[in-house]
């Protein structure tokens, strides 16, 4: 018998992308447009103490840690939104099957 390796990412649904401010005639930033690259199911995960010493080593906070399937097109450079508030990705671990994000909530 042949056992199915399978993950349930049951905990919600989130965007990610990348936002562009607006500008008016004059120059001055009115807003910000999110452009979506796509969307992934995902699974919250609890932070273990080593990686929150990493985010205070490196000038950072740990909001929230998510685990993925592995996609090829996203990196630490777009945002995330997830529960009506954009993330910043501070930091991206993969394995052959998932992602791992370290998030952190923008304004905050």
């Amino acid at each position: 018998m042949i056992k199915l390796k399978h993950e349930t990412f049951n905990d919600g649904l989130l965007e990610y992308g990348s936002t562009s401010g607006t500008y008016n005639a004059k120059r001055e930033k009115t807003g910000e447009s999110w452009t979506k690259a796509g969307a992934l199911y995902f699974q919250r995960l609890q932070s273990r103490d080593s990686d929150l010493l990493i985010a205070a080593q490196n000038g950072y906070k740990i909001d929230i840690k998510i685990k993925t399937p592995r996609v090829n097109n996203l990196s630490t450079l777009d945002k995330i939104k997830l529960d009506g508030s954009t993330y910043d990705i501070k930091s991206l671990d993969a394995d052959n099957e998932h992602l791992y994000l370290y998030l952190q909530k923008v304004g905050a």
